[in-house]
């Protein structure tokens, strides 16, 4: 307090006055700096968290506009379905407001790693490439054509620098889009077109959407046009990227571009359809010839295998019938084997019994010729005797004439003998000389008839490539048949010849044998003759002395020349016998030995024969697998040229189909917005704009309420310092200054504090939060002067009236009224004193603490709205966080019952998308629909509209839960009668209600009038659900349905989905597939950044709670001093008097966190409706926990001011009791 002695100024020193004021204020900031403090720190919350969050949104989006100014980013992006070429390059280059055009080449394709597929949008780089300037994260650009970069942020860094990577093309296309499959990765990178982490687009391939980027160079790519050119502006230089001018000058470039566009796709057209219509003549032209000449190589081979099926059935005829001779032949061979093995057997008893009987002749031959000898000599001695018995000299001569004549006929005999040697020589020559010829001819004719079988092998082998009806096969077959029936008319002869010398050779061996007996005899006779010469000697001087003797040796000798005559009878029959039976051996011989060797010729032959039977069959059994083989190949030919023709026909069709079905080639012109988190970013970045227009504002005007209760109750408590003051000769405009100067200062540091901290803190937290979704990491800050002025000037300039009018209303009273305190006000029953049945049952301390917050009721007010107030902000915050989150639950999970559904292109592949979801699951419910984005306006504006044309309405009921948000009922179509039914944001936005008429802007200048016929709950996008046949009445004509909703009930494990949507994505003629789950993944993610900034909300306003608290339990205590300490006079604890003041703090704070729940509703509601962007509707809810939460932090920091109070009444002296109150 402020003493007057202590002051020691004269009324007349004005700049000693100002000097002791100034000390005066600093003493007073010194003695009271909790206070001081106190507005310094809630003015630094409330004007930090206010600018900090209002700044926060432009923040974000100068942040995104450097990044994208310092990567060169493009501005517009030109597509055509036909391809860009360069003279489409050149052509965008001279649109006024282009400065740069930039072609680039991109193929959707795919890589696996670690056993997981990951879509790979894959870009063309050039080094010389100005636009869309990469960040390279780690290691370095592509060099080599095998080299490339990759953006993979989903893998979390599992796949690093020097991994191959191996590209595949999962759709049908026949020809790969780069030259090389397997590159290098040398460098990981980001891109300013893609600056959203989750989100990376769409594709066609795999589960529909893009999971990773990669560069490589510009040469791998085999097509020869570009993708898409890049455009960028140098009018849009140094224009903010999300500002209504930049979508303006970008939109008229745009138009430009459009209507070049009209022109370059009307030549791209030209020359396309050209090119094709001249490869499709060209294919045709292909196709004739193909089909001709494979026709006629089919029939070619066709002919031969006839005529090998011809050949094979001939060779099965012949080879059934060398069957049957080889049967036959084998019987044969059996029945001569057996023939010639009696004929053996019958020869060898022959031989043995000639044997014997030659041995039997030898021996009679033997005793014949002893016998010969014994007669010889007696017929010697009797012919001696007799010569000299009888006349001996005539006997002897008669003897000696016999001998004689004798001898004549034994010389005759030599003469015979050697004209019959003469006879034998002469036919052993001939023999020799037959032999001979016999041998030549059977020479020529062995020769002759291996030369016929050669003939006739090589004749076979021939017939089988040439076929049997050749004219040459036949000439030459029929030689070979007149070369053998010469040589067997030679083998005739032959087997004749031989036969006769055969003869011959027998006859010449058996005149031999005569021959040889013969000059036997002859010589024997000779013998005899000289022995009977010299008998008849012998005998003629014995004659006399043998005579008797002769007699008796005549009679014996007769005897024995009897016996020697039957004897030799019987020998020379015997021998004849013995000679026949040898002829006959010999013949049987011999005709063995031929029948053997012609057994053996025959065998052989039938071996031969049974050999080539052999291997006719081998050969046929050959044949005919060469003919199956020929026969297959044949087939497959036939299949393969039907197939080749089917294909390349289908080919030509398919080339006239997509010729007739390319329609006109068309330019697309892309801005930004169609980059993948560009868009979402903006949409984030206005979030946080909205929720900075009204929730920080709250926040502030509490602040500013708790800094103006602290200084009226500053003001209040000096009444008896401005009194003296006044006493003693200073004006009130010093006075005044003193709380003025006091109340700025405190208010006016803490402000610009606040606000500097704040707008570098709070857009910080928030963008850092952000960092999570977006590759945008480096921050830019902007100090707004006018957030500054707005909201530090507000707050002093509040404060500073609440001064002015407070210490107006002091100095208006005279020195001495205001040196005295202000008189107390009559004592009075308070209202609780009137309800006895809770009164009587108050303690004392409890009727005490009752008696003083209804006495002191503007302490009590202030403390409830600044608590309620800070309540209110944190159920705000919470229940902001709810209606976030509940917009996912909501929309997804309650609304949409669909499993998702699938976009296609033509009405041709409905039925396989029906047939593939059926395959999938064949409880599949589906219906079509058409999705197309209109205008809708009425007299409050307009909003783009996604207008829906329904195949079927009850199936569509039962995929999409239509009802009132408000009272939960279900909506039909029905209900809505001939109107439509629209959903409850776009009605918000266009003013709306149910039975009111929108129109439909179809174009410029067609527009159609619809009805609202009933109004749905949706929290995502602006729909209106139209029925078929009010579509077709609207438009005239039926819809041309673009999708099919399904339900299936498929599983939420992403696997699954994915699984789904890579077989779905492979069927003809679908587009993109959206399954449910996964889009309200994708929403969630984008809103997940939201609850972040919930908590940054929640923690300011709980930060704030804690100061309002300390704050006014601070006041509360320095108001009271004397009444604590005369409390601790009256022996009362230091627990009892903490009890005691704390206890009115927490009723206070209980009283203040339920009405703060009242009013935190409604400004959530407040908030949530003003926070929520167009495309988006918030939930309306609040979840009972964000009611506990926010009155539980309510208590908690109300408990925790008390703690830390504790001191604060422990240091209060029982002396300030005692002090006078004069």
């Amino acid at each position: 307090m402020i003493t007057p002695h202590r002051l020691k100024i004269s009324n007349g020193d004005g700049g000693a006055r100002l000097k002791s004021v100034t000390k005066n204020i600093i003493r007073e900031i010194a003695r009271t700096k909790n206070r001081f403090f106190s507005i310094f720190t809630i003015c630094a919350i409330g004007v930090g968290f206010f600018s900090g969050v209002r700044a926060t949104g432009s923040d974000m989006k100068i942040t995104a506009d450097n990044y994208y100014d310092a990567h060169e980013l493009f501005d517009l992006r030109v597509m055509s379905t036909f391809g860009l070429t360069d003279g489409d390059l050149s052509a965008l280059e001279q649109v006024d407001g282009v400065s740069e055009a930039q072609g680039s080449k991109y193929s959707d394709l795919m890589f696996i790693y670690d056993g997981r597929d990951y879509n790979t949008r894959v870009f063309s780089w050039n080094e010389t490439a100005k636009l869309n300037r990469i960040d390279i994260l780690e290691g370095r650009f592509p060099q080599a054509d095998n080299e490339c970069i990759l953006n993979v942020r989903k893998m979390n860094g599992q796949i690093g620098i020097g991994e191959k990577l191996v590209l595949t093309d999962p759709s049908d296309n026949e020809d790969f889009p780069l030259k090389n499959k397997e590159y290098t990765i040398v460098g990981l990178f980001d891109t300013p077109m893609y600056i959203s982490s989750t989100q990376r687009g769409s594709t066609t391939i795999g589960d529909g959407s893009l999971d990773a980027f990669a560069y490589i160079p510009e040469s791998n790519f085999t097509q020869e046009v570009y993708t898409e050119i890049y455009i960028q502006s140098e009018q849009l230089k140094g224009v903010p990227s999300y500002s209504d001018e930049y979508e303006q000058l970008r939109d008229d470039i745009s138009d430009k571009l459009d209507e070049l566009g009209i022109d370059r796709s009307e030549i791209r057209y030209n020359e396309v359809i050209g090119e094709a219509q001249q490869k499709i003549a060209d294919g045709e032209k292909d196709l004739e010839k193909g089909r001709s000449e494979g026709q006629q190589k089919l029939d070619d081979a066709k002919t031969e295998l006839d005529d090998a099926a011809k050949q094979i059935s001939d060779g099965e005829a012949d080879l059934a019938k060398a069957a049957e001779d080889i049967a036959d032949g084998e019987k044969q061979i059996a029945e001569a084997k057996q023939t010639l093995a009696d004929a053996r057997i019958e020869i060898d008893d022959g031989k043995a019994e000639l044997a014997e009987n030659e041995q039997k002749l030898n021996d009679a031959r033997k005793q014949l010729d002893e016998s010969k000898t014994q007669l010889s000599d007696a017929k010697k001695q009797l012919d001696e005797a007799k010569q000299t018995l009888s006349d001996s000299k005539r006997q002897l001569e008669d003897g000696q004439a016999e001998i004689n004549g004798r001898r004549a006929e034994i010389e005759s005999g030599w003469e015979k003998l050697s004209e019959g040697k003469k006879q034998l020589e002469e036919g052993r020559a001939q023999y020799e000389s037959g032999k001979a010829q016999y041998d030549e001819n059977l020479a020529k004719y062995e020769s002759g008839l291996q030369q016929y079988e050669q003939g006739a092998a090589q004749l076979e082998q021939a017939a089988l490539l040439m076929g049997e009806n050749d004219p040459q096969i036949a000439a030459q077959r029929a030689v070979l048949e007149a070369t053998k029936a010469q040589l067997d008319e030679a083998k005739t002869q032959l087997d004749a010849a031989k036969s006769q010398l055969d003869e011959a050779e027998a006859q010449i061996t058996q005149n031999e044998q005569l021959i040889a007996e013969t000059e036997q005899q002859l010589t024997d006779g000779e013998a005899q003759l000289s022995a009977a010469q010299e008998q008849i000697d012998s005998g003629l001087q014995q004659y006399n002395d043998g005579l008797a003797q002769y007699n008796e040796n005549y009679a014996k000798y007769e005897d024995g020349v009897k016996q020697y005559n039957d004897g030799y009878q019987e020998y020379s029959e015997g021998l004849i016998k013995f000679n026949d039976g040898r002829n006959k051996l010999n013949d049987a011989e011999r005709q063995y030995n031929e029948g053997a060797a012609e057994l053996a010729e025959k065998e052989q032959e039938f071996l031969d024969g049974k050999a080539d039977y052999e291997n006719g069959v081998r050969e046929l059994e050959d044949a005919k697998q060469k003919y199956q083989d020929g026969l297959r190949e044949y087939q497959d030919g036939v299949d393969e040229f039907n197939k080749e023709i089917s294909d390349a026909e289908k080919k030509i069709a398919d080339g006239k189909k997509e010729i007739q079905d390319a329609g006109e080639a068309k330019w697309y012109v892309f801005t930004r917005d169609d980059n993948p988190g560009y868009a979402e970013y903006s949409s984030n970045a206005e979030r946080i704009d909205k929720i900075a227009a009204i929730f920080p504002v709250f926040f502030l005007l509490v602040a500013a309420l708790v800094c103006l209760t602290t200084m009226s109750r500053m003001v209040e408590e000096q009444r008896m310092q401005i009194g003296t003051l006044k006493s003693l000769g200073y004006s009130n405009a010093v006075i005044m200054r003193q709380y003025m100067v006091y109340a700025v200062l405190a208010a006016a540091s803490g402000s610009l504090i606040g606000a500097f901290i704040g707008m570098f803190l709070f857009p910080f937290i928030i963008m850092f939060a952000y960092s999570v979704m977006y590759i945008i990491s480096n921050f830019y800050y902007e100090l707004s002067p006018f957030n500054i002025v707005i909201s530090a000037g507000s707050m002093v300039a509040a404060i500073a009236l609440t001064v002015f009018f407070s210490a107006r209303n002091a100095l208006s009273g005279t020195p001495a009224e205001l040196m005295r305190p202000r008189a107390p006000k009559a004592g009075k029953r308070v209202l609780l004193e009137k309800i006895g049945f809770i009164w009587d049952r108050l303690s004392f301390f409890g009727k005490v603490s009752g008696r003083n917050l209804f006495r002191y009721k503007r302490r009590m007010f202030m403390t409830v709205i600044g608590i309620a107030g800070c309540t209110a902000l944190s159920l705000t915050g919470f229940g902001l966080k709810d209606s976030i989150s509940d917009i996912v639950d909501l929309q997804y999970n309650s609304i949409n019952n669909y499993s998702g559904f699938i976009a296609y292109e033509n009405q041709d592949d409905v039925q396989g998308i029906y047939d593939a979801l059926l395959e999938y699951q064949p409880e599949t419910e589906y219906t079509r629909a058409l999705i197309k984005q209109y205008t809708v306006t009425s007299d409050s504006g307009s909003v783009q509209c996604y207008v829906t044309a329904l195949e079927d309405t009850a199936k569509f009921e039962d995929m999409i839960d239509l009802r009132s948000r408000t009272t939960g009922e279900k909506i039909t179509f029905e209900q809505a009668g001939s109107g439509v039914i629209v959903t409850e944001k776009l009605t918000k936005l266009l003013g709306v209600k149910n039975g009111d008429n929108v129109t439909l802007k179809i174009s410029d200048g067609n527009t159609r009038e619809v009805t609202i016929g009933a109004v749905t709950e949706h929290y995502t996008g602006h729909y209106m659900y139209i029925p078929e046949e009010k579509y077709s009445e609207l438009f005239g004509d039926a819809p041309d349905y673009n999708i099919v909703y399904f339900k299936n009930g498929m599983s939420s494990e992403q696997s699954v989905q994915d699984e789904f949507t890579t077989r779905m994505l492979a069927v003809d003629g679908v587009l993109t597939v959206t399954v449910n789950s996964g889009a309200s993944s994708q929403f969630a993610d984008m809103l997940k950044i939201m609850d972040l900034v919930v908590v940054v909300l929640i923690i300011s306003a709980g930060a704030l709670a804690f100061v309002v608290l300390y704050n006014l339990t601070n006041v509360n205590i320095t108001e009271r001093i004397r009444e604590i300490a005369t409390l601790k006079v009256l022996g009362f604890y230091d627990n009892e008097v903490s009890s005691y003041v704390f206890r009115e703090n927490n009723i206070l704070s209980v009283m203040g966190g339920v009405l703060g729940l009242g009013v935190g509703v409604a400004l959530c509601q407040f908030v949530i409706q003003t926070a929520e962007i167009d495309e988006v509707m918030f939930g309306r809810n609040i979840h009972p926990l964000s009611f506990l939460w926010a009155f539980l932090i309510t208590v908690a920091f109300s408990l925790i001011v008390n703690f830390i109070m504790r001191r604060d009444l422990r240091k209060i002296s029982m002396v300030e009791s005692l002090k006078s109150v004069e």
